[in-house]
């Protein structure tokens, strides 16, 4: 199954009660700097909030627990799953909930 729109491009977090991210940001995601939005019509609305890739920005969680799938939260969100949120303040990785994000219109496969 092909995604039009990528991970590497763009993720709706979820629960949003815990906070994490206000609209969209562009966090630690896996170890790759990610656009990170709290609906899927925000996250197709900034595809392009990270720019280019930094080096080294980003640092891996070699202690990640396995990722679990969930069902999708909201129609136009797919591959739901655990994910690590680096937070650059506290130096630490943080579990959250992360679904990748068709465009609009967008088919799964």
């Amino acid at each position: 199954m092909r995604f039009p729109v990528s991970l590497a491009a763009l993720a709706v977090l979820w629960p949003l009660s815990q906070g994490a991210v206000a609209e969209c940001q562009c966090l630690c995601m896996d170890g790759q700097a990610k656009t990170l939005c709290s609906s899927v019509g925000e996250a197709r609305s900034n595809v392009d909030l990270c720019g280019p890739q930094v080096p080294g920005r980003c640092p891996v969680n070699l202690q990640a627990p396995a990722a679990e799938s969930y069902p999708a939260p909201a129609e136009g969100a797919v591959n739901c799953r655990d994910v690590e949120l680096f937070d650059p303040a506290t130096r630490a990785h943080l579990g959250f909930k992360a679904c990748d994000v068709l465009p609009e219109g967008g088919a799964s496969d």
